[in-house]
């Protein structure tokens, strides 16, 4: 017979299994810290065969990926104030100058160009045993033009940075993204990534 204790533990067992295996609403959990469960998914993907998937696709020849260059941070920084609606130039900068430093590389920061023009970036690094979790691969930020987003820049970009974590022996790759974030989401799935194993939570400080 259940005590109201035990019952309680089980309810949040029950819950943090739900969560675990399926997309999450947000939650609070009883108890002296008020716990948000955000309304944010973890997704990752293996990058094993990265190569072969990529050779099944349909993708613009005319498009080029390479790596970010301190020249392109203007254009970097206007993309993303006309997607995300807000101008960060500082942090543009610094990011750029920050992954540039990295040697050995194990991060990548790169951009897609069509006809000259800046149309998509993404971002990624390896990190080790942050959450528990093993060597693995972190997208940090990907953006690309509205004008030509069903033309397979995402995926151009996407696979890239898969085929720069599998060639540094990394087999599976992570992001984060806002849940109300149709697009992102749709994106990500498209890429055969699915909900991960992690929850990430958050508290307001006083």
């Amino acid at each position: 017979m259940l005590t109201p204790a035990t019952a309680g533990v089980s309810k949040i067992a029950d819950l943090l299994a739900t969560l675990l295996r399926c997309d999450i609403a947000t939650r609070l959990l009883p108890g002296d810290l008020a716990v948000v469960f955000r309304p944010t998914i973890t997704m990752e993907r293996r990058t094993m065969n990265t190569t072969a998937k990529t050779a099944k696709r349909d993708l613009r020849s005319d498009v080029d990926i390479r790596p970010a260059q301190v020249e392109d941070v203007p254009s970097i920084i206007r993309l993303d104030e006309l997607v995300t609606g807000k101008s960060k130039p500082q942090y543009w900068h610094n990011f750029q100058a920050a992954f540039a430093a990295t040697n050995p590389p194990t991060r990548a920061f790169l951009i897609a160009e069509l006809d000259g023009r800046l149309v998509g970036f993404i971002a990624g690094e390896i990190r080790s045993f942050e959450f528990g979790t093993e060597r693995t691969g972190w997208i940090l930020e990907i953006n690309v033009d509205p004008q030509v987003r069903v033309q397979n820049v995402g995926t151009r970009l996407f696979d890239e940075i898969c085929r720069f974590f599998a060639d540094a022996d990394i087999d599976r790759v992570h992001t984060i993204i806002e849940r109300n974030n149709d697009l992102m989401v749709a994106f990500f799935r498209s890429q055969g990534m699915m909900v991960g194993r992690y929850i990430e939570m958050e508290r307001e400080l006083d």
